[in-house]
């Protein structure tokens, strides 16, 4: 009976002490595992705020040739339109000039 008790805590002690190890390895390998993760989470992080940042800069830009190209446009219009009035303008002098003469 002594021999069988003495086995028999024997070999609880070594699992015990086996479990424990493989608990110890586990928790480190838990550990490593939750760091990485970590730091992936925040290199992603990063990496979306830089691409956020430059599709935000991308479409400014955008805009602002689009802003660019409205005002020439529009600058190139008007002043097509103004050489319109100013003809259109001295036309209708010159008829009243002439009109005045007559008179």
């Amino acid at each position: 009976m002594f021999l069988n008790n003495f086995l028999w805590r024997h070999i609880m002690v070594k699992r015990l002490s086996d479990q424990l190890s493989d608990l110890s390895v586990r928790a480190k390998n838990l550990e490593t595992a939750v760091a990485a993760a970590q730091k992936e989470g925040h290199d992603k992080v990063v990496a979306r705020t830089a691409e956020a940042r430059a599709s935000a800069t991308a479409s400014v830009d955008k805009v602002k040739q689009s802003v660019k190209a409205a005002r020439d446009a529009g600058s190139t219009k008007w002043g097509r339109n103004g050489s319109k009035t100013r003809r259109r303008h001295g036309r209708v002098e010159d008829a009243r000039l002439r009109e005045e003469a007559r008179d």
